[in-house]
């Protein structure tokens, strides 16, 4: 990327975070495949390859993001490598100057693969771990070498984006299970080099509630009023570390929020869904959201005037008021970084920070954080 195309990025950044009238962000699916069963996860019921955009309609909508003056992409899925073609997919946005994660699950991937997308310019990525737990992990997403799979991944990325400035986060998922160890997969992320993302778990309510296709039945991870001292000291202890320096990604209001739902089961419904950010499935439907329905598919020719219509503004903050919320970090806390003085400036520092050259953690002493 040029320093006049970083620079224009940055004004659209700060007039977002002062207006709150500019789309900075998406989340592509590319996929809902999935090679995993996660426990508390439900959108791998959903794959199907058919309904996948192919590379030159992916272009399409590389197209419409880089007109639209978006900056930042997450590719997610299901699972993204489930694509033979997520390389490719990639290199559509980097070289449009967009910069571009990819969300992944790291479980099954060779180090070829891995190289592919990083030469295709990709420069940050976000991998799901839960627990130190070897037994756990397995438990969760059903692969009992996963732990170890997925944590000699993270070291393969930290080496192959050692440099590029990128930011590399390790994504956890709270739940009853490792409400205990926070604390120290904190420790754990910095060991590796990593950021640590917060996502409080969503479940469905029962095994027939389909109310959200992202979202599974699983009593065992639920938390109830009996954990609200726990979620407490917990939340405590990631504040008070965030405040000191630990590598957290989760902003401060974002975890203050957090604990709130974690121990009421109340979701906030303040979003920016449709004006700061958009969701696109893999048919390339644009929603405003990830539970929304498809509004308009990202191919149709007025695709770009459609977005920025007075029309389609006042529709997406109906919605919004409408919606019965949600808290998934992609949302709501991308509206704490431009809604909050503290998010905003918690972002520059995480953005800063993540220029600076780390060591390349040693796979043995990675590996030997893992417990039983």
């Amino acid at each position: 990327m040029t320093g006049l195309a970083a620079a224009k990025q940055m004004v659209r950044i700060v007039r977002a975070a002062t207006l709150h009238d500019r789309l900075v962000y998406a989340h592509y699916g590319v996929t809902h495949r999935c090679d995993l069963r996660c426990r508390m996860c439900g959108i791998w019921k959903h794959g199907n390859r058919k309904e996948e955009l192919n590379l030159d309609q992916v272009a399409r909508v590389a197209d419409v993001l880089q007109e639209l003056g978006v900056v930042q992409l997450s590719i997610g899925g299901g699972e993204p490598f489930c694509r033979d073609d997520l390389d490719r997919i990639v290199h559509l946005f980097t070289s449009r100057d967009i910069q571009t994660r990819v969300l992944t699950n790291a479980m099954n991937l060779t180090e070829s693969r891995m190289e592919r997308v990083v030469d295709a310019g990709l420069q940050a990525v976000s991998i799901s771990l839960d627990s130190l737990s070897r037994k756990r992990v397995a438990w969760i997403c059903g692969d009992e070498r996963g732990w170890d799979k997925v944590v000699t991944n993270m070291v393969r990325f930290a080496r192959l984006l050692s440099g590029r400035g990128g930011i590399l986060v390790m994504n956890t998922v709270v739940s009853r299970e490792n409400l205990s160890e926070l604390p120290d997969l904190v420790r754990f992320a910095d060991y590796l080099g990593y950021f640590i993302s917060f996502l409080p778990v969503e479940l469905a309510e029962d095994a027939q509630d389909a109310s959200n296709r992202f979202i599974a039945y699983q009593p065992r991870m639920a938390l109830s009023a009996r954990d609200a001292a726990e979620v407490d000291r917990a939340y405590d202890q990631l504040i008070m570390l965030k405040a000191g320096g630990a590598p957290i990604l989760s902003t401060t209001p974002f975890l203050v929020e957090s604990r709130a739902y974690l121990k009421s089961g109340t979701l906030p419904n303040r979003c920016d869904a449709g004006t700061l950010y958009l969701s696109i499935s893999p048919s390339g439907q644009m929603s405003l959201c990830h539970r929304g329905v498809g509004i308009k598919s990202m191919l149709d020719p007025d695709i770009v005037d459609h977005l920025r219509s007075s029309a389609f503004q006042r529709m997406a903050r109906r919605e919004v008021a409408a919606c019965s919320g949600c808290i998934r970090p992609c949302w709501m806390d991308t509206s704490k970084v431009f809604r909050t003085t503290t998010g905003f400036f918690e972002m520059v520092r995480t953005a800063v920070k993540a220029r600076t050259r780390r060591s390349v953690p040693d796979l043995e002493g990675a590996l030997a954080w893992g417990r039983p």
